[in-house]
């Protein structure tokens, strides 16, 4: 094993960020980055999946995962400390990153 890649297929159809993957396993961006106003990322910020162990059945040669389809809005600027409030900051200048959990009902 050399850690050089080998291969990706997609598996989420909300994808909004990425418009697919190199020769070398990066993504190829769209452009799509957090606003203001906020933005429309998908998969959101859970991921399509990320947290879930997969497991491989070496009697049928499937491999399993848990796939999510979702999305959330990201906003970019400036976020003021409240205390008992979540602050999520990305290091780098005055500013913030927050998401917000789409609704997949529109309610």
């Amino acid at each position: 094993m050399d850690g050089k890649f080998l291969a990706a297929v997609p598996f989420a159809e909300k994808l909004n960020w990425a418009k697919g993957i190199d020769g070398n396993g990066r993504p190829v961006l769209t452009g799509v980055v957090p606003t203001e106003k906020g933005t429309r990322v998908c998969p959101g910020f859970s991921g399509a999946t990320n947290w879930y162990a997969p497991s491989y059945n070496p009697s049928t040669g499937l491999f399993y995962f848990l796939a999510s389809e979702n999305c959330s809005i990201y906003f970019r600027g400036e976020q003021k400390f409240v205390p008992g409030q979540m602050l999520l900051r990305d290091g780098s200048e005055a500013e913030s990153w927050r998401h917000g959990q789409e609704n997949p009902a529109g309610v």
